[in-house]
């Protein structure tokens, strides 16, 4: 009976706005993402991965090849800039627990290997001290550069360049030769202490080259070959990569699964609509004797109209309620997958209800004028 049509209008709008909250927060925590300010242009640079062992080399040889790409590079005129490191964009760092003024300290902390020109290729400013040279490799001698992040959750207020820092337990201590401006070491990441260790010191075979180009990425990439055969011709690169392109891989996931939500929430909407329509129009089909009877007494068409309009709008209130309930809780538990984004964000909110509701009224609003009875004296004649 009624009670049962105004439960299904209770249930199609709290269903509705479940979907749509969640949706709307993971649609605006992946718009932030991808427009976030990475800390340098992604754009116009492309990753050469390489393997000096392909080529047999250790870290005297290793050291001395990166020293002539890095030649090469420097007078190529597609070429802006080049720089090293270990990892390329994205992948996950090492972590180390280092001690400070021989205290260990109580949280972990990035470290990552990279070479002369890493940071000027990706636009990271050296704020204090100096950059990384492949000159940097005397094990009795250990250099690092810790970033912003560093510096001032281990020496607030001071300047870090010149103190010592224990990396690793039972090895030597390194000296901070430099600060530098935070990078963003991931797509969904925030500004987290690092310590840069020089590629001399924390030798590593496999490396990865960032080189800033001038010109497309098949160019740059022409470039890349040229610098790499004008070291060795016989150590061809592993592969090679735009920036944006790995951030496009980085960032797929999250583009999907915002997409798919919303896919879903769109589909919840319009199923809404669908059925609270179908509803609506049934109830009002089942007052029809009910219309022509208040009608006969003297009731105006416009207060019917208006009473049809309310009696199945109240339901969907109930539903607005319950809904905001139900996709709150979806929310926190999405909690580790919102980033930059609070779980509770009253402008998404706010949407969601106004998008259901605008729905649901509209729905059942449409249903009122197409079944409301055109004749209904004629109903009561029969």
């Amino acid at each position: 009976g009624r009670n049962a049509n105004r439960w299904f209008l209770a249930v199609q709008a709290a269903l509705a706005l479940a979907l749509a909250i969640p949706a709307g927060l993971l649609l605006r925590s992946a718009t932030t993402v991808l427009a976030a300010d990475l800390g340098y242009d992604r754009n116009g640079l492309l990753i050469v991965e390489i393997d000096v062992r392909d080529r047999g080399y250790e870290k005297v040889d290793g050291l001395a090849y990166w020293q002539r790409v890095l030649d090469a590079a420097a007078v190529n005129p597609l070429i802006m800039s080049a720089g090293i490191s270990n990892r390329p964009p994205f992948s996950p760092v090492g972590s180390a627990t280092p001690s400070i003024n021989g205290v260990r300290v109580s949280r972990s902390v990035g470290f990552n290997v990279v070479g002369p020109g890493f940071f000027s290729t990706l636009g990271q400013r050296i704020i204090q001290g100096r950059d990384i040279t492949l000159a940097d490799d005397q094990l009795d001698a250990r250099v690092v550069v810790v970033n912003e992040a560093m510096a001032n959750a281990f020496w607030p207020g001071e300047s870090p360049v010149g103190r010592s820092v224990l990396v690793f337990p039972g090895r030597p201590e390194s000296r901070v030769i430099g600060v530098t401006q935070d990078l963003r070491i991931s797509a969904y990441g925030r500004h987290e202490p690092m310590i840069y260790v020089p590629i001399g010191i924390g030798w590593t075979s496999r490396c990865f080259l960032y080189l800033r180009h001038r010109g497309s990425t098949i160019e740059a990439m022409r470039a890349a070959e040229a610098v790499l055969a004008q070291a060795d011709p016989q150590l061809p690169a592993r592969e090679m990569v735009s920036f944006n392109d790995t951030f496009a891989r980085q960032t797929a996931a999250l583009r999907v699964g915002a997409q798919t939500l919303a896919l879903l929430a769109a589909l919840a909407l319009a199923l809404a609509a669908v059925g609270t329509y179908a509803i609506a129009a049934f109830a009002t089909e089942q007052r029809r004797y009910e219309i022509a009877v208040r009608l006969a007494l003297g009731a105006e068409r416009g207060g019917i109209f208006r009473l049809l309009v309310l009696v199945n709008t109240g339901p969907w209130l109930v539903g607005l309620v319950v809904g905001g309930f139900v996709g709150g809780m979806v929310c926190r538990f999405s909690a580790p997958f919102l980033i930059d984004v609070p779980t509770f964000d009253g402008a998404i909110f706010g949407a969601a209800c106004a998008a259901v509701g605008v729905v649901s009224v509209g729905s059942v609003v449409i249903a009122a004028l197409v079944h409301y009875p055109r004749r209904p004296f004629g109903l009561l004649r029969a």
